[in-house]
């Protein structure tokens, strides 16, 4: 067979040429023209485990940091390989998954198992998950390069972390940069032990001087011809010279003790575990970008806008897109069709709210419900989106909306916590869910959320272990308390009586917890209201059921996750199952709270962070499209807790694209909870490094057009 193609080849040169030209023009055109997440992903999907241990030898850091996170992940269900790497100083783990393993549902499963031996790392000790690592994906490098030579390769490094990188971070799209290449520039003690001897100073001493030195120390409101001034104290080092004279101790004279009598205080390179090199022209510094790819359809749902059938498969005019922000996952589109929902729309109850097809039992709850279809938000990607909407703020580390209403109103029942949460799954596993998303931020740690889960134990470590009953365990938190309370007298740190609080209220919850999340004497007839999985733990619907007792028994914040809404393909049929799992219990749900005279105490909240797009993401047929993130415009409802029912405001353009009347806010929505829970938005507020925090910050009005 070879042989006859030689000498077929040999005898018809002409065509073998005019072939292979026609190939090389088919190569270059495929480079143009393929986007490149069309490139398939041909690895497995992986989760990354990065630790960091300063200071700490590689031998030390195996053996109390990477050993144990291995050998908890190989027992992490669906995982067919754990690698483990140690250095000075930090540990690498690489969790490989089978593949076709959901990557999200991957993160999930290592930060479970991750909670479980946090208690066996060493103090202080915190592992963090890396960026999705899935194969090929999108992933670009970049160099810096400053072609005057006037900057040396540790200021450009410099100017990469501190300038370049955020920018790059801010681009739609972008989940991490990492930057490599250059110096890091760092200031050096090199401390003499002959030195500290002679003092008789501690090593760790001179460590924690430097310590305290480099950071604020807090700061005050001053009020000065009828204005207020934030002033703070800021204690960055700045020069060798800060550092060297910083006071250790003092000698027997009073004489002050300082670092440059013990230690040489110079400048110099961090530590390199690498170099960046560009085309052979020598070292560079520069960046890996790394790109993720990730609520309910408005179109789909509520905003009905018949008009746009007339418009379909045509490009979204651009006197509608403004020129707007778009993710990464639509902005490479070539065109953006308009897509109309292929959904029926009417008009229920004596309001004439507007209903899709979709929500029967929503329809006829519908006098119940105010609808706000002008909500608004500044974010376009989940994770800054509903930090965003939950804390205020689209950076982590913020009190949850929860945690500050704890924190306002304390709670009713001491045998349960004051703020619950509970996640289920519908059509798809979607975006993962943090803990940080119910975290009480720096608010007390008596004010998080407390997730329930559906297996046996609602609450995990809650049941007493193998031969502990509950006599022993209340002499052991009898104990813990005293010595609890030691440390408490000793240190000062508020946070010691709080993990006592928590402690005594987990006791309680053995008893309350359990008849709680007891559903058998739930009558057939509520059961039935609530649709086929109210059964079922961990639906939706159960969820439902165990939301309406936590009200019923005071519990003052409950929040339940339903997962799968995320529709950038297949839409119509996704978003038909997940209506299916959720519109039956959350109109039974009303139904249930108004029937028991507790929807007027009680504030039902129905949405997510953002919309969805009017235009097609990806290919438009008649019968399926997708739809990318839309923050622009989206529609939420609210019911009871002194709502209007009945109520629709706000409104969109012909496109569901921009607001054209009543724009509402997330601070606005948020400023409107807490009125209508009894609570001041502006005075509502913590006092944290120097500075008054609020869950609306400095924004915020109460919408009053919508209050009883």
């Amino acid at each position: 067979m070879i042989n006859r193609i030689i000498e077929y080849s040999a005898t018809n040169r002409g065509l073998v040429i005019i072939l292979v030209l026609s190939l090389v023009v088919i190569g270059i055109w495929s480079i143009r023209n393929i986007p490149l997440d069309a490139i398939p992903d041909l690895s497995d999907p992986q989760v990354i485990i990065y630790t960091e241990w300063p200071g700490r030898s590689p031998d030390l850091v195996e053996a109390q940091i990477t050993y144990p996170i291995v050998s908890a992940m190989l027992a992490a269900p669906r995982v067919s390989a754990v690698r483990g790497g140690s250095d000075y100083g930090f540990s690498y783990v690489y969790v490989i998954f089978d593949e076709g393993t959901d990557i999200y549902w991957g993160r999930t499963r290592v930060l479970e198992y991750l909670n479980k031996i946090t208690g066996k790392l060493p103090e202080g000790v915190a592992p963090t998950l890396g960026p999705d690592a899935t194969g090929v994906g999108w992933a670009f490098e970049y160099a810096l390069v400053d072609k005057s030579g006037k900057h040396n390769l540790a200021q450009l490094r410099s100017f990469n972390d501190w300038y370049l990188r955020y920018w790059l971070e801010s681009v739609p799209g972008v989940a991490e940069v990492a930057t490599v290449g250059g110096f890091v520039k760092q200031y050096q003690v090199n401390v003499d032990p002959n030195k500290l001897l002679a003092y008789n100073l501690p090593l760790h001493k001179v460590m924690d001087v430097i310590r305290n030195s480099n950071k604020e120390v807090g700061g005050r409101v001053v009020e000065f011809t009828g204005k207020e001034y934030l002033v703070r104290g800021r204690g960055y080092i700045q020069s060798l010279e800060d550092i060297e004279n910083l006071a250790v101790s003092s000698n027997e004279m009073g004489t002050p003790v300082l670092v440059k009598h013990v230690a040489k205080v110079e400048l110099g390179p961090e530590m390199r575990r690498g170099a960046a090199e560009l085309n052979g022209e020598g070292e560079v510094t520069g960046g890996i970008v790394v790109t993720a790819w990730p609520r309910a359809s408005q179109l789909e749902l509520f905003d009905h806008k018949p008009q746009l059938e007339k418009y379909r498969g045509q490009d979204l005019p651009d006197s509608v897109r403004r020129g707007q922000r778009l993710t990464g996952m639509t902005a490479f589109q070539s065109s953006f069709p308009t897509a109309p929902s292929i959904y029926k729309f009417g008009q229920y109850g004596k309001s004439g709210a507007t209903l899709s097809e979709l929500l029967p039992h929503t329809a006829k709850i519908a006098d119940d419900l105010c609808f706000i279809k002008s909500m608004h938000t500044d974010q376009i990607n989940h994770d800054p989106a509903i930090t965003f909407s939950l804390t205020g703020f689209q950076l982590a580390g913020r009190p949850s909306l929860g945690a500050w209403i704890a924190y306002g109103l304390g709670s009713e029942n001491r045998d349960l916590p004051a703020f619950v949460v509970m996640v289920s799954v519908g059509a798809s596993s979607d975006q993962p869910l943090y803990d940080r998303l119910w975290g009480s931020g720096f608010l007390s740690s008596r004010y998080p959320g407390v997730k329930f889960h559906s297996g046996q134990d609602p609450e995990l470590y809650l049941s007493n272990l193998p031969g502990i009953n509950s006599e022993v365990r209340r002499r052991f938190l009898d104990d813990l308390a005293k010595l609890n309370q030691k440390n408490a007298e000793t240190f000062g740190d508020p946070e010691i009586l709080s993990r006592v609080s928590q402690y005594e209220l987990a006791y309680r919850m053995q008893s309350s917890v359990p008849e709680l999340t007891d559903l058998s004497k739930e009558p057939e007839k509520i059961l039935e209201r609530y649709g086929p999985d109210a059964r079922k733990p961990g639906t939706f619907a159960a969820n439902c059921i165990l939301a309406r007792r936590l009200a019923e028994r005071g519990v003052r914040f409950i929040q339940l996750f339903h997962r799968g809404w995320d529709q950038h393909n297949n839409c119509p049929k996704q978003i038909a199952s997940q209506c299916r799992n959720t519109d039956q219990p959350t109109a039974a749900l009303i139904q249930d709270l108004k029937e028991r005279g507790l929807l007027e105490d009680t504030l039902v909240i129905w949405g997510g962070e953002f919309g969805r797009t009017v235009y097609s993401q990806g290919k438009l047929t008649a019968d399926d499209y997708g739809r990318d993130h839309h923050p622009r415009c989206f529609t939420l409802w609210l019911a009871g807790g002194g709502i209007k029912g009945g109520v629709t405001i706000g409104e969109t353009d012909d496109f569901s694209y921009n607001i054209v009347r009543d724009p509402i806010s997330v601070f606005d929505l948020n400023a409107t909870i807490l009125h209508c829970l009894g609570l001041d938005h502006t005075r509502l507020r913590y006092k944290f490094q120097g500075r008054y925090f609020r869950l609306t910050d400095v924004h915020g009005e109460v919408v009053k057009s919508i209050l009883t």
